[in-house]
């Protein structure tokens, strides 16, 4: 990949507290040809702030057009695994779910571009931060651990999607100009070592309100997800233990309240960056005519995972009947635009719920059965089921799975993810037509592999 594709204004606003941000006062700084103006954009609290602000701008890059940080892992890898169905004629998302994506399907290059966009400006951030004389050291540190855990963040979604991935840590055209990818498992062991380091330089308490920039445990949330994909168990029941153990988070008592903008069980948040304007997976998933059925529905055969009595059944999906047909379609998310200057329901990215089920996995993998038992009722009990009664190590990892794919559906690739990483993604061959085991892998934009002769195409493409 060419990094000068990648280089672009500095977008900065004057937005110190991104949990109150729009992007209503957004300038630009112009940037050289190989490193961002330190001294204009760095030199003081307020610009470095703002600077750190404009990555998370642009990770989540508010659009009504699915983004990579807003929306679009969710929708495209539902289509392309067990979760969802299109019910409009598009050629390039039902590629997805059809499993037969061309190298130059734009959806794909895009969820590529503006991931290392997003990356670029951690990296332009992290070297302007390094390289800066006046900032405080305390609030300099902690900026720079903020942009290396974005990074982290975004490498962790791109090696999941796509396997091998350059991995780019500076801004330096020829040094990225000849970056080749980095084996999947390579790249986690790196991800693995920046977080354990991250998260000892973040604070406790996001430094924002809502949540909104990420502390201490969502670094250790990110970190015990790592690890269950590396299969170092014990490092996953620590790290997502610590999250747990902290006392700053709780499971919501009520499920309609998980994915608002007070709940207690989210430990990373980003709000909307536009007045009213809400998550792209409302924009996407909620009808907006009573008269049309929604863009996507429910697969059924994630609607019969569902048990008799499950309150995630009621509470995070809904239907629409059109014409006499029932449209099942995901609600965590209900409000795609209400017209308000601050989000009632901000996009989360890291949750109390899935700390519990990583712990669980973890802990049944080191022989803690009822350890991890007790750790899939408390799941379980949140939403109105009895608990799943001791087995052995097999029946518990297949409990997990269950619990796993009803409670993170739809939400940031989880089930895509995990039939990958538990290698059993090809019970997929059962319900999608054509299924081969190489479409576990997204193709590499085609106009990368004409960039960079380092990289190489996936397999099957």
């Amino acid at each position: 990949m060419k990094a000068c594709k990648y280089y672009r204004t500095l977008t900065i606003g004057f937005v110190l507290l991104l949990g109150q941000a729009s992007c209503k006062k957004i300038v630009d700084v112009d940037a050289p040809r190989n490193e961002l103006v330190t001294a204009s954009v760095f030199k003081d609290s307020a610009n470095a702030v703002a600077a750190i602000s404009g990555m998370y701008v642009e990770l989540i890059n508010v659009s009504t057009v699915l983004q990579f940080g807003n929306g679009a892992i969710t929708v495209y890898t539902g289509l392309s695994g067990d979760e969802l169905i299109p019910t409009r004629d598009n050629a390039s998302q039902n590629e997805f779910f059809q499993n037969n994506i061309s190298k130059e399907n734009g959806l794909v290059a895009g969820l590529w571009t503006q991931a290392y966009k997003t990356i670029y400006l951690a990296n332009a951030c992290i070297n302007g931060l390094s390289q800066s004389q006046t900032l405080p050291e305390t609030l300099k540190t902690t900026l720079i651990a903020e942009a290396r855990f974005v990074r982290a963040f975004v490498y962790y979604h791109l090696g999941a999607l796509y396997g091998e991935v350059p991995y780019i840590s500076t801004i330096d055209f020829k040094d990225n100009a000849a970056t080749g990818a980095t084996p999947k498992d390579s790249l986690m062991l790196i991800l693995a070592d920046e977080l354990t380091e991250i998260s000892t330089q973040l604070p406790e308490i996001s430094a924002s309100p809502n949540k909104a920039r990420p502390c201490k445990y969502a670094a250790m949330a990110l970190a015990s997800r790592v690890y269950l994909t590396l299969q170092q168990w014990q490092k996953a029941e620590q790290s997502a233990s610590a999250v747990i153990a902290s006392g700053s988070y709780g499971l919501e008592t009520d499920l309609s309240n998980v994915f608002k903008v007070s709940s207690t069980e989210s430990i990373w948040q980003l709000p909307a960056m536009q007045a009213g304007y809400e998550t792209s997976e409302a924009y996407q998933f909620v009808p907006q005519n009573p008269g049309y059925p929604p863009a996507f529905t429910i697969t059924p055969d994630l609607l019969n995972a569902f048990e008799t009595g499950d309150n995630r059944m009621s509470k995070w999906i809904d239907s629409i009947d059109v014409n006499g047909q029932i449209y099942y379609y995901p609600f965590k998310y209900s409000i795609y635009y209400d017209g308000n200057e601050f989000s009632e329901q901000p996009y989360v990215i890291f949750r109390l719920a899935e700390c519990y089920l990583i712990r669980a996995e973890a802990r049944a993998q080191l022989d803690k059965l009822q350890e991890a038992v007790s750790d899939i009722n408390v799941i379980r009990s949140r939403a109105g089921l009895s608990d799943t009664p001791p087995g052995d190590r097999e029946s518990l990892l297949k409990a997990i799975e269950q619990e796993r794919r009803i409670e993170l559906f739809c939400e940031w690739g989880h089930r895509w993810f995990d039939l990958k990483r538990t290698h059993t993604i090809d019970q997929l061959s059962k319900v999608k037509p054509g299924w081969q085991n190489t479409d576990a892998l997204y193709p590499i934009p085609f106009k990368e592999i004409l960039l960079n002769p380092f990289l190489h195409q996936n397999e099957g493409y």
